[in-house]
């Protein structure tokens, strides 16, 4: 009878507690959540972690301490960390970072609890976490990470009602890149950040009701940001490549496609040689050629090839004008497009590449300067 009483007057606490913090009412809250510490014991991890995330959103970082002073340890913290970020709480996501919290972290099951059942495996409301075994396979697949870039839909709450408040997708981004350049995320969660922000930045360009460039624009900067940071800096692992192919796709908006060009040039060629679909649509390779750089030297005949076999002269022009491919036309290269362009019929292109093979014969022991002479 008495834990029953006991529960009555958590839930009433924890409803009161729930309407100050989203109300702003940092006083009211403190002491609703002084009191709610003293029938800890009575409550579930979800009504602990509850209150947790709506500290996060509406903060300050003051009463988010407090719950850590009166309430800790959570059953689980990564939620509340990809709402800090959701809202760009600056100050919040820096405090968590720096109490260890992990976005990706995994539920765990501690006796500690009270009532630990299956259901509260919702914690992390079934979004994939660091040893989930589908993290990376599909870049659509949702993680804890992807929540940090989405909006606020009235189903995010654990117990009691929905919350939520205006977001600014830029401002997330922008906070997300100074974390990530501080070193503040390991390569795992760096990893899955960059795929969510080029999955949100792709579903801006498709969703023909919502679609949205200046959402488009946000993500990809960050994601190029965090792509300097890999090259520059390490961060992230090699997994950003394999994210990237998955980007490669025959449905795929061209300009996500042109920002995997730009990130990774090699798992774009690469997917040429590979992808009999993507052969099969000249014009867009043709489109993908300025973001693009030389490759190896089949991966730079595979394109020649397929211009060359297509009839497209100008292609081949304006591929040889620019500087990231001024070493491709190799005379190995050459070759290779004379006879395909010579077994499709295009005398034109035959006899231009000719010339170019000619003259890389004839050229000195800087042959291919003379090579970059002809063809301009």
């Amino acid at each position: 009878m008495r834990d029953d009483k006991d529960r009555a007057q958590l839930q009433a606490l924890l409803a009161r507690d729930r309407d100050a913090i989203a109300a702003g009412q940092v006083t009211e809250a403190v002491t609703l959540t002084m009191a709610v510490s003293e029938l800890r014991d009575q409550a579930t991890a979800a009504e602990l972690v509850d209150l947790l995330e709506r500290s996060c959103v509406y903060g300050p970082k003051l009463l988010v301490d407090f719950m850590y002073d009166v309430l800790a340890p959570f059953a689980y913290e990564g939620w509340a960390l990809a709402l800090a970020l959701r809202v760009a709480r600056e100050d919040v996501a820096r405090d968590l970072l720096d109490r260890g919290v992990d976005l990706l972290q995994d539920v765990e099951r501690l006796e500690f609890y009270r009532a630990i059942a299956a259901h509260e495996a919702s914690l992390s409301r079934f979004d994939l976490t660091r040893n989930s075994p589908n993290l990376f396979l599909s870049p659509g697949e949702r993680t804890v990470g992807s929540e940090v870039f989405a909006p606020f839909t009235g189903r995010e709450q654990l117990v009691g009602g929905s919350f939520g408040t205006k977001t600014s997708l830029r401002a997330t981004a922008s906070l997300v890149g100074t974390l990530a350049e501080e070193g503040r995320f390991d390569s795992v969660v760096f990893d899955d950040l960059f795929r969510a922000a080029v999955v949100k930045a792709d579903e801006a360009y498709k969703a023909p009701d919502k679609h949205d460039p200046d959402t488009a624009r946000a993500c990809l900067n960050l994601a190029s940001r965090m792509g300097r940071l890999k090259d520059e800096k390490g961060f992230g692992s090699e997994y950003i490549d394999l994210i990237l192919s998955n980007f490669i796709r025959s449905d795929e908006d061209p300009r996500i496609m042109m920002f995997v060009c730009k990130q990774s040039p090699s798992t774009f060629l690469e997917a040429l040689e590979s992808y009999p679909w993507l052969r099969a649509r000249p014009r867009l390779v043709e489109r993908m050629v300025p973001y693009l750089s030389a490759g190896t030297e089949e991966e730079n005949a595979c394109i020649v090839e397929l211009f060359a076999k297509e009839g497209k002269l100008n292609a081949l022009k304006r591929m040889g004008e620019l500087p990231a491919w001024r070493d491709a036309f190799t005379p190995a290269v050459l070759k290779r497009g004379i006879d395909a362009a010579s077994a499709a019929g295009h005398a034109e292109i035959s006899t231009w590449l000719l010339s170019l093979h000619e003259q890389a014969d004839e050229g000195d022991e800087d042959g291919r300067d003379s090579l970059s002479d002809l063809l301009f």
